[in-house]
């Protein structure tokens, strides 16, 4: 499970949900796994790398053996994307500072804005493979 990539999620977040949702439509037919950060998978990945967060205030994705997170693992994930979707990936180019802080406001208010799910509406069979525990 090491070697996937993998996009970790705030599993009651209904902003993370939408996120999810949209993903799953706009990501190219790569290999890409979700999970939810309240999940066994990212119980693992935190006894493996230091670097995973202990909170759910961010997004996480593992690529390459690597850990992103917040703006940053959004920014990777957007790689994969087909177009136009795509250009979510040329707001990397925006200074860090603008970038972590616009997330952040998002974050620390997603609960707020987008309410919380029980459960992410999973769509089709394809989808469900690429879900983790």
């Amino acid at each position: 499970m090491i070697d996937k990539n993998i996009l970790f999620y705030d599993g009651t977040c209904g902003f993370c949900d939408r996120v999810i949702q949209l993903s799953n439509k706009w990501i190219r037919d790569e290999e890409i796994y979700f999970t939810p950060l309240q999940g066994t998978t990212a119980e693992n990945f935190k006894e493996k790398y230091a670097e995973f967060p202990n909170t759910i205030d961010a997004i996480v994705y593992h690529e390459a053996g690597k850990i992103y997170t917040g703006a940053k693992a959004f920014y990777q994930l957007s790689r994969h994307y087909k177009r136009p979707y795509k250009f979510f990936n040329w707001f990397r180019l925006l200074p860090e500072f603008l970038s972590d802080f616009g997330y952040n406001i998002v974050a620390k208010n997603r609960y707020k804005l987008f309410g919380r799910v029980e459960s992410c509406e999973i769509p089709d069979v394809k989808f469900r493979k690429r879900m983790l525990p």
